[in-house]
Formats: C-alpha cells, structure tokens, sequence
C-alpha cells in the first residue's frame, strides 16, 4: 500500500511539474529531455520513470537525481554507450543519440541486482 501511494504521489509531481514547464521554451524538435529519479523503498531502488520513449534520431538528454540513502548508484545503456555513477544527493546529466528502433535495457552497472528500465525507441514518423 505504502508504494502504491508513494507511485500516486510521485505521478502526480511528474505531470504537475510537466504543467509547470509548459510556460517555459519546448525543447527543439528532435530533442527530448527527461529528469529521472533514483528512489529506495525497503532496500529495493530503482529509477523512476522505468521507462522513457523516444524516435530514432531524436538527441536524448536524461538529468539523473540519486535521492537514495543508500549512497551511489549506476545508470547504463550499454547499446549506447551510457555509463555514469551518479553520488547520493548530486545530479548527473548524459546525452546520446537514439539509434535503431528497438527496446535498450537500462540498469545499474554498479549493482546489476537492481530493478532496471527500458528505453523504447520509435520508428521515426513518416511526413
């Protein structure tokens, strides 16, 4: 029950904060920035949102927050090359393109036990 509301409590800070930004420059067509956050709940951490969606082609920017007490944790995308130890209470930004369509695991490279994600890449729209 305790996560169940701690996920209702995060999903409605991810679309208040999306309101928030409307008001501010959209990144250019072809960039997605996203903010992701480690959280630990009874030993179990993971980064949260699991899962990002993207197209092929698209220059990706994710700003990585480490807001577990348990101190340092890994963020990798091996198929891209994305590989970053991110300190307890500091942020880490990284950048790459998306490439092929496909599904990419992503999980901590320092702690592989732990509950990775998945990054979706899209066919690219036909115009």
């Amino acid at each position: 029950m305790k996560l169940f509301i701690f996920l209702m409590l995060f999903t409605s800070q991810v679309i208040a904060n999306d309101h928030a930004h409307h008001d501010q420059k959209a990144p250019a067509a072809g960039k997605r920035v996203f903010t992701i956050v480690n959280y630990e709940y009874e030993t179990t951490k993971q980064w949260l949102p699991g899962m990002i969606a993207v197209y092929e082609g698209d220059e990706v920017e994710i700003n990585l927050i480490n807001n577990t007490p348990s101190g340092v944790h890994g963020f990798a995308i091996k198929d891209f090359g994305v590989q970053i130890s991110v300190l307890k209470g500091k942020t880490q930004k990284v950048n790459f393109t998306a490439g092929k369509p496909g599904i990419y695991p992503i999980h901590c490279h320092l702690h592989p036990a732990h509950i990775g994600g998945q990054l979706l890449i899209l066919e690219k729209p036909k115009s």
